[in-house]
């Protein structure tokens, strides 16, 4: 096989490639799959007209993963003109098909008001149909909205058994907000080593907040033996992630030497990135720095700054931010200040998850104008071989292929 081999997932009882196939005009989900072919480029020229055609073919036969997908289509503009009416149009028809990704993104939409009047009765009823068929993400706005009185009447039972449900279908934001639920008691005994654990398992999924409220519990010892430098780790890999939060606890780490060796400059830099977004700690601070005198490197050397675009208030040293906050589909949670009654999700896009209905079996390797099939074992060596240059130089093995999965919905078959 060459390098530049082509792999794409097969249905089951499906031999015949898919070029073949939509020449015939008989299988739809070829169609449809070639249209993101030609979507995305995938081993052939990119062409969003063509592959816009051929989604609202395969729509019109009524395919629902195609109508959620042209429906996404026209929310975005994304290869057509942006219409909002035709967006709910289509968003409507696979969910009556019953397409569980449709019926969530068509609930966003009542739920802000997108393109149809907002009826958050609507959206709850939708995302109870999609979290029925093991939706994460519906299912974890359905704690959010179960949990707030949202569309339904407040139940706080119900908002963890759908957190719960969603944690453990590996969501990461149900996840933050399951644990903090256990850390404060919310609706459960309280109880901060599950907590722990779940802000951990939403942590390694690169969920900012929860590595922030990691780093929180690694440096007061909550739910875990305390550690500094773990501390430290987590902060930096939150703030690297943008959040403002950790932005500012990883100046605090550099100033005071939490974990790390004392660095004024360093110190600066995080609280300079975290005032930029508005957190008032952290502008506090800048404005501390500023009016003070700070050592800044090893030459004694110092600097005194004029403040610009903040307002002074009395510098202090307030305590590490926390994020413990539900998180929902509010827009910019990033903007908003926490406490732990607090709740927020994810941005309001839509989801657009090609693969999740495709029923898939195995794959097909194209190469050389032949076609085989492989299972998943057999296939991982040549996608570490195929992906090896167009993923970061520095993932391994195991890396590639969850980020293969993660692209591909293997994690689905």
């Amino acid at each position: 096989m060459c390098s530049n081999s082509i792999i794409y997932i097969k249905r089951k009882n499906i031999n015949t490639p898919i070029t073949q196939m939509e020449e015939k005009g008989k299988d739809i989900i070829a169609q449809y799959k070639l249209g993101k072919r030609y979507q995305y480029g995938y081993g052939i020229k990119k062409d969003e007209v063509k592959a816009f055609e051929l989604y609202m073919k395969t729509a019109e036969q009524e395919y629902s993963n195609a109508q959620n997908r042209v429906g996404y289509l026209y929310e975005n503009g994304v290869s057509v003109e942006k219409d909002l009416s035709k967006a709910i149009y289509w968003y409507q028809k696979a969910a009556d098909n019953g397409n569980k990704i449709a019926q969530f993104n068509l609930g966003k939409c009542y739920q802000y008001g997108i393109g149809v009047v907002k009826d958050e009765f609507t959206a709850f009823i939708l995302y109870t149909k999609s979290a029925e068929q093991e939706f994460s993400n519906s299912q974890n706005e359905l704690g959010y909205f179960y949990k707030n009185g949202i569309g339904t009447e407040k139940d706080t039972k119900k908002a963890i058994y759908w957190y719960q449900k969603a944690a453990e279908n590996g969501n990461k934001i149900a996840q933050f907000n399951l644990g903090k639920c256990y850390q404060y008691g919310n609706g459960v005994e309280k109880d901060e080593v599950k907590a722990f654990v779940l802000y951990e398992s939403s942590a390694e999924q690169e969920f900012s907040f929860a590595q922030n409220n990691l780093g929180n519990l690694y440096k007061n010892g909550i739910g875990t033996v305390k550690d500094m430098r773990k501390a430290f780790y987590w902060y930096q890999k939150a703030a690297e992630n943008g959040n403002k939060h950790s932005q500012y606890n990883l100046g605090m780490c550099y100033e005071y030497g939490n974990g790390i060796e004392k660095d004024a400059t360093k110190a600066l830099e995080w609280y300079k990135k975290s005032a930029e977004q508005k957190l008032s700690n952290a502008q506090n601070k800048l404005e501390y720095f500023y009016k003070n005198v700070i050592v800044t490197d090893n030459d004694q050397q110092t600097i005194q700054q004029p403040l610009l675009d903040y307002n002074y208030v009395h510098p202090h040293e307030p305590s590490i931010t926390n994020t413990s906050t539900d998180l929902n589909t509010q827009p910019s949670p990033a903007d908003l200040d926490f406490d732990h009654n607090d709740t927020f999700n994810t941005p309001p896009s839509p989801v657009d998850l090609g693969f999740e209905y495709d029923g898939a079996a195995g794959f097909v390797v194209e190469s050389h104008g032949g076609f085989m099939e492989l299972d998943f074992d057999q296939l991982s060596p040549l996608i570490v071989k195929i992906n090896a240059e167009t993923f970061e130089s520095s993932l391994n093995k195991e890396q590639i292929i969850s980020q293969f999965k993660l692209n591909h919905g293997v994690d689905n078959l």
